[in-house]
């Protein structure tokens, strides 16, 4: 294929994101002839520092790619100013452009589709963006791609007649704006896309993407799709910039070539598909348990930013928005830790209780149930109790200490959020002491209706240590985690399941390998991550 466009990627501080995203990106076929220019934003401070030179540090050695030009701003420009000057820099020099951030990973045929779009639909006035993403929907009639009035930012291409006409103007877009066009932009008021103008208006974020999309739709352009995504965001784990909502979207990338519409018109088939999904979604993630006001304020907020919301109509304090939506979807929307008892107090046991959602979701499903919840992190703990606290809760003992196999002190990785754990060999930041007990101490001599286990990485030596006591326990959940580096333990977990007439169902959470004789992705040191339902006939 000739005339390739160049690949422009924005990176920052996430060194494991970055080097996924390189090395997916180098496996596509198209990449030993692509021109590849990579934007590196200066640090905010010392802490980021250190990480955004490890960053470059190992951009210096990266290969794969026709050449490869990094750019490393001298201050922090921050993710919009950074994507919005590069991408103009670059367009106005190659008149195309792929456009990729660090936390993109792509299928192996992301740049044979994206470069055949751009020169498909080149010259035609209505094709305004070509999207590399799509909502995990059915496809419609084998019918591969389609075109609708929304953008997509996840993997994307414009040409330079198109960009040209970008503006990131909030009051001039806000004045140009009527009712009807507020609806149809907000997809018919299935997702509310306005709200990041007017916060962007007000200074509440700094977002590039939202005015991308209004510039289109102010022309009545139209967005190219596939049926089925040739990306995957990683980014929802621990550094995200701006993604604020919950990680909806996974689905297996599509590895095959495409055959592209010649329909220029907005798809009604694709688009009442992505609606409902939409539809869906809203109901499921919210539900009313936050109020529509502060939903949005967290899927606006960014991440490691403390807020605080009503929750049931309680106030509570978060200090993460992004898992706490997470959490919120999978305890009170898919309901994954629910249980049936004839007791009335119940008694739970809950391994990593994190800010407090499962205690909540355990006392709206048995207000009588004795809880005794651990929490290692001191800074997490502390959201616990207050959040625990702001419920009135009654028959709730809250434990400041981790879990492990013997009782003695060590070192824990302090995430921020819900990804804590003990540190293993490479984690140098975020450092802290924590004092650990046995687990084996708290099911002895007690009928345990519900263990709930989700320590990130420990919880082979937890079972091991309390296995003979596992009789105790009636239904019991577990997340198990597997280190890249380490000996994968999950055969000794269902052995201990086993061996306590456990049976058991498992299901795939957040860790995925698309192709796993082939690459196996890797996040945050886990190259695997499962939820095993243990359960009594």
């Amino acid at each position: 294929m000739k005339d390739l466009a160049p690949i422009v990627l924005f990176t920052y501080n996430r060194i494991a994101h970055t080097k996924q995203t390189i090395e997916a990106l180098a496996k596509n076929e198209l990449a030993k002839e692509s021109k590849l220019f990579i934007y590196s934003d200066g640090y905010k401070n010392d802490t980021d520092k250190i990480q955004v030179l490890e960053v470059r540090k190992y951009l210096e050695n990266i290969s794969g790619f026709k050449n490869i030009t990094i750019i490393e701003q001298n201050k922090n420009l921050g993710l919009a100013n950074s994507i919005i000057l590069g991408v103009t820099d670059i367009i106005n020099k190659y008149g195309k452009i792929i456009v990729l951030e660090d936390d993109i990973v792509t299928s192996p045929y992301f740049l044979d589709y994206m470069n055949k779009s751009l020169h498909l639909y080149e010259k035609e006035k209505k094709v305004w963006h070509i999207s590399a993403w799509n909502y995990p929907i059915e496809q419609i009639d084998n019918q591969d791609t389609f075109l609708w009035r929304v953008m997509n930012c996840w993997g994307w291409a414009t040409w330079k007649d198109k960009w040209i006409h970008y503006e990131k103007d909030t009051n001039k877009l806000i004045s140009s704006f009527s009712n009807e066009d507020i609806h149809k932009f907000n997809l018919d008021n299935t997702y509310n896309f306005w709200k990041q103008v007017l916060d962007n208006e007000a200074g509440l974020i700094n977002t590039w993407a939202i005015f991308w999309y209004a510039t289109i739709f102010k022309h009545n352009g139209l967005c190219l799709n596939p049926a089925r995504t040739f990306v995957d965001n990683i980014g929802f784990g621990y550094h995200a910039t701006n993604c604020k909502n919950i990680k909806n979207y996974t689905d297996y990338l599509n590895e095959q070539e495409v055959i592209f519409t010649k329909d220029l018109i907005e798809d009604k088939k694709y688009l009442r598909k992505v609606k409902q999904y939409m539809n869906n979604i809203n109901k499921l993630g919210n539900n009313k348990r936050f109020s529509d006001e502060d939903y949005k304020l967290l899927q606006n907020t960014p991440r490691f930013t403390e807020v605080s919301v009503s929750f049931f109509d309680n106030k509570i304090k978060i200090p993460d928005s992004a898992s706490s939506l997470f959490l919120n979807r999978e305890l009170f929307g898919l309901e994954i830790y629910k249980f049936e008892t004839d007791k009335n107090n119940p008694l739970i046991i809950d391994c990593g209780a994190n800010i407090g959602f499962s205690i909540i979701y355990f006392k709206t499903l048995y207000p009588n149930s004795k809880i005794i919840a651990f929490e290692p992190d001191q800074k997490i703990f502390e959201y616990l109790t207050y959040n625990i606290n702001s419920f009135d809760f009654g028959n709730i003992e809250l434990i400041n200490k981790g879990l492990w196999k013997e009782k003695t002190t060590l070192k824990f990785y302090s995430e921020g959020a819900d990804g804590g754990r003990i540190a293993i060999e490479n984690d140098m930041n975020n450092i802290i002491q924590i004092e650990t007990v046995k687990l084996s101490k708290y099911l002895q001599n007690n009928e345990v209706d519900f263990l709930k286990i989700d320590i990130e990485g420990a919880e082979t030596e937890v079972l091991f240590e309390c296995q003979d006591e596992l009789k105790n326990v009636k239904n019991l959940f577990i997340e198990y985690h597997s280190f890249a580096n380490e000996k994968q333990t999950l055969s000794i977990i269902l052995d201990i399941l086993e061996k306590n007439d456990f049976r058991y169902y498992i299901d795939r959470t957040s860790v995925k390998s698309n192709h796993p004789f082939c690459n196996i992705s890797t996040y945050e040191g886990f190259d695997n991550q499962l939820n095993i339902f243990g359960y009594r006939k």
